[in-house]
């Protein structure tokens, strides 16, 4: 634990995250769902609109988080990889930052920056709320399919 747990990297993160409540494109054309997912253990609250076409690639996505600055920086660093995402890729991705909490390997090659996220892994702790984006994501997915 050489290393600061809020560090340059994470709070830089974090100064990306645009909390606005619009979509950065025109979504007309697409189906918007909304889920909201919580972590009972740190009390992390993620709700995310996604905007998601015919064949359930995320277009566009607006994230809302009421998190500590490692849940935050999460959640930005899904939003930059998130852009044409299906269900499967998603889910790959948080698999892969899972794996790097619990100190695993994992194939990050698509995603690369998530490694950041490895400073968290003495944390368990904080793994619910840098996890948490991913599941409201998922969450998010998973209910569009099933409405269909």
């Amino acid at each position: 634990m050489s290393e600061a747990l809020y560090n340059r990297d994470i709070l830089r993160l974090v100064s990306q995250l645009d909390a606005g409540q619009d979509f950065q494109s025109d979504v007309s054309d697409y189906t918007i769902v909304e889920a909201e997912k919580r972590a009972k253990i740190c009390g992390s609250i993620v709700t995310v609109k996604v905007a998601i076409d015919k064949k359930f690639r995320i277009k566009d996505t607006v994230f809302k988080v009421q998190s500590c600055a490692l849940g935050q920086a999460s959640a930005a660093l899904l939003i930059e990889y998130v852009q044409d995402m299906d269900i499967s890729t998603a889910l790959k991705m948080r698999e892969a930052v899972n794996a790097i909490l619990k100190g695993s390997t994992a194939d990050i090659t698509p995603y690369p920056k998530i490694e950041i996220l490895a400073i968290a892994s003495e944390y368990p702790a904080r793994h619910s709320a840098i996890i948490l984006p991913y599941d409201a994501l998922l969450y998010a997915l998973e209910t569009t399919q099933k409405g269909t």
